[in-house]
């Protein structure tokens, strides 16, 4: 179940009981222009960046104004536009932190589904809705029990968030979460 619907907002999946409406094709269409100018721009911008033509020159620049060792200015292998730009760290290595204290990382994504998807969907949240307090009661005991898989919890808890917002989205029916 989770697989199926953890890409999924409730609150689109309650929502797509009726067709779209001109604004949100409207709003959608926009969307979709947006994104696709701005891939147009970055494959510009790709492409004005790695130019066909190679320049031969393999030179050194000096930065005037900025100190070296010693005394003397900086040399730098490219060309530099700003004094921003100049950095001497670049190939130094970040210290790495251990996995167990690695921060989590969020990786909820949401997938837009076609509306009949969402349709049909909808309607196994509306009907899984009717059967919750039993299901969801039984998965309790097991989890408490031990008799669960490994991260069956996770699942449970999942599982409680995802339905109890669909509920309140659709129109909160409290007695069919409790």
């Amino acid at each position: 179940m989770m697989l199926l619907l953890k890409e999924q907002n409730p609150e689109s999946l309650a929502k797509s009981d009726r067709t779209r409406t001109t604004t949100e094709k409207q709003k959608d269409e926009n969307e979709l222009n947006r994104i696709r100018e701005r891939e147009v721009k970055e494959k510009a911008e790709r492409l004005m960046k790695y130019s066909s033509r190679h320049s031969r020159f393999g030179g050194t620049y000096v930065v005037k104004g900025v100190k070296g060792i010693g005394d003397k200015d900086v040399l730098v292998h490219k060309p530099i536009t700003n004094l921003e730009d100049i950095t001497f760290d670049k190939d130094k290595r970040p210290t790495k932190t251990p996995k167990n204290r690695a921060p989590l990382k969020d990786n909820r994504l949401e997938h837009r589904s076609p509306l009949s998807v969402r349709i049909i969907l909808r309607g196994f949240c509306e009907e899984f809705l009717q059967a919750y307090n039993n299901v969801m009661r039984g998965v309790r005991e097991s989890i408490s029990r031990d008799k669960a898989q490994a991260n069956d919890e996770t699942y449970y808890f999942w599982a409680v968030g995802f339905f109890m917002a669909f509920n309140r989205h659709v129109g909160l029916q409290i007695e069919l979460i409790r």
